[in-house]
């Protein structure tokens, strides 16, 4: 992830988001034959995103 700041007009910010993905309920329904699937989705989408899966 990068460390850059982004620059306004008379800002200089970076911004950090934490996400928490749950299952419904919060049961545990992520079994071992899908988890290289999720995995795949995971990174397409913080390749889309721009940011890191830690």
């Amino acid at each position: 992830m990068s460390s850059n700041y982004n620059k306004g007009f008379r800002s200089v910010y970076s911004l950090t988001v934490h996400i928490v993905f749950v299952t419904k309920y919060r049961k545990k329904v992520i079994a071992s034959e899908i988890l290289p699937q999720l995995h795949k989705i995971f990174d397409e989408t913080c390749q889309k995103w721009e940011c890191e899966l830690v």
